[in-house]
């Protein structure tokens, strides 16, 4: 039987660059100063003022306390553009600083249906925006607000699917 299931490359990098949670959009836009705003995919703005709507090829996060990337499909092309084009310098808290990597992991993954269902854990999820965080305000008890993030995690894994060619 021949799979038309989608073949994903994945590129997870992890910096030796000590940040917080709370510092993942100043990392964010760090990064994006040293790489340029050239690619959307690192910041998905169309424009000054406009977003795009897309599933976030290219994802900010914080792995054991250290700044990482992680890059889906075409932006792991982009992500190593950038740095094999780029000094490895970033502006961190108003001076310059080096990045070395100390972790890079390349993997390909085949989407496909299992037989059996698998349990995941979600970790730091950040399930609202402005949007729906005032539709999650409005929500009269805590069923209704369950049932506003179900939604959005389905719609967030249908968008996912559906960028990855499903």
């Amino acid at each position: 039987m021949i799979s038309t299931a989608p073949t994903l490359r994945l590129l997870h990098l992890t910096f030796d660059l000590p940040i917080y949670p709370r510092q993942l959009s100043q990392w964010r836009g760090a990064f994006i100063a040293m790489g340029g705003w050239e690619n959307d995919l690192f910041h998905n703005h169309n424009g000054d003022e406009a977003f795009f709507h897309r599933y976030p090829l290219v994802q900010y996060r914080v792995m054991d306390g250290k700044a990482g990337i992680f890059a889906i499909g075409e932006a792991v092309d982009a992500l190593q553009a950038i740095l094999t084009d780029n000094e490895w310098e970033i502006q961190w808290q108003g001076k310059p600083r080096g990045l070395r990597i100390e972790h890079l992991q390349m993997d390909t993954h085949h989407l496909r249906m299992l037989e059996q269902p698998k349990t995941y854990q979600g970790f730091d999820w950040l399930a609202l925006n402005q949007k729906s965080y005032e539709k999650w305000r409005q929500c009269k008890n805590l069923a209704e607000r369950a049932v506003l993030l179900e939604n959005i995690l389905a719609n967030q894994i249908q968008c996912f699917l559906e960028v990855m060619g499903w």
